[in-house]
């Protein structure tokens, strides 16, 4: 999100995977990844995103 507390959670997966990913040094391993819905003391929600990841091997 954007601070606004306003997002689109599937687009933002699909960013994830169509654009970081596939320009990053890591790869998404399969299992263990989860999504905290969060509110802080201020009544702000937010999600967080956990995906597993590893380091690319080159070669």
């Amino acid at each position: 999100g954007n601070g606004s507390g306003n997002y689109d959670l599937r687009s933002l997966k699909n960013r994830i995977f169509s654009e970081w990913l596939q320009t990053s040094k890591y790869n998404v391993l399969d299992g263990g990844n989860f999504e905290m819905y969060c509110t802080n003391k201020d009544g702000y929600e937010y999600c967080e995103l956990w995906y597993r990841i590893e380091e690319k091997q080159i070669g």
